[in-house]
Protein backbone atom coordinates (compact mmCIF):
# COMPACT_ATOMS: atom_id res chain seq x y z
CA UNK A 1 0.00 0.00 0.00
CA UNK A 2 1.68 3.40 -0.88
CA UNK A 3 1.95 6.18 1.22
CA UNK A 4 -0.91 8.34 0.03
CA UNK A 5 -3.70 5.70 -0.35
CA UNK A 6 -2.57 4.70 3.59
CA UNK A 7 -3.07 8.33 4.64
CA UNK A 8 -6.02 8.61 2.95
CA UNK A 9 -7.07 5.14 4.68
CA UNK A 10 -6.32 6.32 8.05
CA UNK A 11 -8.50 9.73 7.25
CA UNK A 12 -11.50 7.70 6.14
CA UNK A 13 -11.62 5.82 9.38
CA UNK A 14 -11.39 8.80 11.55
CA UNK A 15 -14.70 9.77 13.08
CA UNK A 16 -16.59 6.18 11.76
CA UNK A 17 -18.36 4.04 14.31
CA UNK A 18 -16.01 1.55 16.10
CA UNK A 19 -17.58 -2.06 14.25
CA UNK A 20 -17.48 0.08 10.82
CA UNK A 21 -13.60 0.62 11.72
CA UNK A 22 -13.18 -3.06 13.00
CA UNK A 23 -14.79 -4.43 9.86
CA UNK A 24 -12.34 -2.60 7.74
CA UNK A 25 -9.59 -4.20 9.61
CA UNK A 26 -11.24 -7.24 9.12
CA UNK A 27 -11.24 -6.88 5.73
CA UNK A 28 -7.44 -5.52 5.23
CA UNK A 29 -6.29 -8.85 7.36
CA UNK A 30 -8.38 -11.23 5.20
CA UNK A 31 -6.97 -9.69 2.09
CA UNK A 32 -3.30 -9.82 3.48
CA UNK A 33 -4.29 -13.94 4.46
CA UNK A 34 -5.46 -14.17 0.82
CA UNK A 35 -2.91 -13.13 -0.75
CA UNK A 36 -0.19 -15.17 1.14
CA UNK A 37 -2.79 -18.11 0.10
CA UNK A 38 -2.37 -17.56 -3.85
CA UNK A 39 -5.16 -15.09 -4.29
CA UNK A 40 -5.11 -11.99 -6.95
CA UNK A 41 -7.60 -8.90 -5.79
CA UNK A 42 -9.70 -8.30 -8.16
CA UNK A 43 -12.27 -5.87 -6.26
CA UNK A 44 -13.09 -5.00 -2.64
CA UNK A 45 -16.47 -3.57 -1.15
CA UNK A 46 -17.90 -4.38 -4.46
CA UNK A 47 -21.66 -2.68 -4.80
CA UNK A 48 -24.87 -2.86 -6.30
CA UNK A 49 -28.52 -1.76 -5.44
CA UNK A 50 -28.89 -5.16 -3.88
CA UNK A 51 -25.68 -5.18 -1.63
CA UNK A 52 -21.66 -5.67 -1.51
CA UNK A 53 -19.28 -8.19 -1.79
CA UNK A 54 -16.03 -7.53 0.86
CA UNK A 55 -13.30 -8.84 -1.52
CA UNK A 56 -13.38 -10.57 -4.90
CA UNK A 57 -10.25 -12.82 -5.90
CA UNK A 58 -8.80 -15.23 -8.25
CA UNK A 59 -6.61 -18.24 -7.69
CA UNK A 60 -6.53 -20.26 -10.54
CA UNK A 61 -9.12 -20.21 -12.94
CA UNK A 62 -11.85 -19.85 -10.08
CA UNK A 63 -13.35 -15.94 -9.29
CA UNK A 64 -13.91 -15.98 -5.26
CA UNK A 65 -16.86 -13.93 -3.82
CA UNK A 66 -15.45 -13.37 -0.06
CA UNK A 67 -17.87 -12.19 2.59
CA UNK A 68 -15.71 -11.19 5.70
CA UNK A 69 -16.80 -11.70 9.29
CA UNK A 70 -14.84 -9.65 11.81
CA UNK A 71 -14.93 -9.74 15.62
CA UNK A 72 -12.23 -7.51 18.27
CA UNK A 73 -10.96 -9.07 21.70
CA UNK A 74 -8.91 -7.63 23.90
CA UNK A 75 -6.43 -10.59 22.76
CA UNK A 76 -6.36 -12.98 20.05
CA UNK A 77 -6.67 -16.42 22.37
CA UNK A 78 -10.44 -14.40 23.81
CA UNK A 79 -11.49 -13.74 20.78
CA UNK A 80 -10.85 -17.44 19.46
CA UNK A 81 -12.34 -18.30 22.93
CA UNK A 82 -15.12 -16.52 22.67
CA UNK A 83 -18.74 -17.74 21.91
CA UNK A 84 -18.88 -15.59 18.82
CA UNK A 85 -19.98 -17.32 15.64
CA UNK A 86 -19.52 -15.68 12.82
CA UNK A 87 -22.34 -17.41 10.86
CA UNK A 88 -24.85 -16.32 12.69
CA UNK A 89 -24.08 -12.65 11.76
CA UNK A 90 -25.38 -13.54 7.99
CA UNK A 91 -29.15 -14.15 8.32
CA UNK A 92 -30.81 -15.64 4.69
CA UNK A 93 -31.88 -12.25 3.62
CA UNK A 94 -28.32 -10.75 3.77
CA UNK A 95 -27.34 -14.48 1.93
CA UNK A 96 -29.90 -13.65 -0.75
CA UNK A 97 -28.80 -10.19 -1.39
CA UNK A 98 -25.15 -11.83 -1.30
CA UNK A 99 -25.91 -14.28 -4.23
CA UNK A 100 -27.68 -11.31 -6.11
CA UNK A 101 -25.21 -9.29 -5.79
CA UNK A 102 -22.50 -12.37 -7.03
CA UNK A 103 -24.69 -12.82 -10.14
CA UNK A 104 -24.62 -9.36 -11.06
CA UNK A 105 -20.81 -9.04 -11.02
CA UNK A 106 -20.53 -12.63 -12.66
CA UNK A 107 -22.84 -11.28 -15.73
CA UNK A 108 -20.94 -8.54 -15.99
CA UNK A 109 -17.59 -9.78 -15.52
CA UNK A 110 -18.53 -12.86 -17.77
CA UNK A 111 -17.05 -15.31 -14.82
CA UNK A 112 -18.24 -18.59 -14.75
CA UNK A 113 -16.39 -20.39 -12.78
CA UNK A 114 -17.03 -19.16 -9.18
CA UNK A 115 -16.73 -20.33 -5.49
CA UNK A 116 -18.20 -18.25 -1.85
CA UNK A 117 -15.31 -17.99 0.16
CA UNK A 118 -16.86 -17.40 3.79
CA UNK A 119 -13.77 -16.22 6.18
CA UNK A 120 -13.84 -15.46 10.30
CA UNK A 121 -11.06 -12.86 11.35
CA UNK A 122 -10.60 -12.77 14.93
CA UNK A 123 -8.40 -9.91 15.96
CA UNK A 124 -6.49 -8.90 19.57
CA UNK A 125 -6.82 -5.53 20.07
CA UNK A 126 -4.19 -5.11 22.84
CA UNK A 127 -1.77 -7.88 21.16
CA UNK A 128 -2.33 -6.66 17.77
CA UNK A 129 -2.63 -10.40 16.64
CA UNK A 130 -5.31 -12.10 14.33
CA UNK A 131 -6.61 -15.13 13.10
CA UNK A 132 -8.39 -16.04 9.81
CA UNK A 133 -10.36 -18.88 9.66
CA UNK A 134 -12.81 -20.30 7.17
CA UNK A 135 -16.79 -20.99 7.85
CA UNK A 136 -19.86 -22.19 6.21
CA UNK A 137 -22.98 -20.41 6.01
Amino acid sequence: MNQGHEEKHQSDLQNKPTHLIVGRLGEDIAEKWLISKGHRILDRNWRTYWGEIDLITKKGKTTFFVEVKTSAKNTVDEAIKSDWRPEEHIDERKIKRLYRTIEIYANKKRVEDWSVLALAVRLGIKDKKAKVETFCF
